[in-house]
């Protein structure tokens, strides 16, 4: 990422579920879970109130990626009309689609735990169907780190 430009903040947002408040089912994380709809609301509400935070340090451009599960959980109808969002699979970025450096920040919404810690909400890194870890020069990551890093 680079500094601010002289024309003002650019924030990049990747906004995943399971890391949201309240969570501690997978009941509350995907289509057929009985709360979903509530949790698709608490995952929009916390985006938005880190568009608002960003707007107060100056942002004059956001990009949302909607990161969790198919990539269709934020609420559209809730989200300012100026903000970009990014949904839906597949991406080349994976949760980070779309960010280059013209961005100056990077902030994660809903991240959560790795697929070896046993105690966290639906723990996994990517997709545990098909990873169990991901290292970074000898370093196990969890998706924040990844994308820590591929955010610059």
């Amino acid at each position: 990422m680079n500094a601010q430009d002289d024309d003002g903040l650019r924030v990049y947002i990747s906004a995943d579920m399971e890391g949201v408040t309240g969570t501690v089912t997978a009941d509350q994380l995907g289509p057929s879970g009985f709360e979903y709809q509530r949790f698709r609301e608490i995952m929009t509400r916390e985006v938005l109130a880190a568009i608002e935070a960003a707007r107060a340090m100056g942002a004059v451009e956001i990009l949302v990626s909607d990161s969790h599960g198919n990539g269709e959980n934020l609420l559209l109808e809730l989200l300012p009309p100026d903000v970009q969002l990014i949904r839906s699979w597949p991406r080349p970025l994976m949760m980070m689609e779309g960010i280059d450096e013209r961005f100056d920040a990077a902030i994660f919404i809903g991240y959560h735990t790795s697929t070896t810690n046993t105690r966290g909400v639906r723990a996994h890194t990517i997709s545990s169907a098909n990873l169990t870890a991901v290292r970074l020069n000898g370093m196990e990551m969890l998706e924040a780190g990844i994308n820590a890093a591929i955010a610059g």
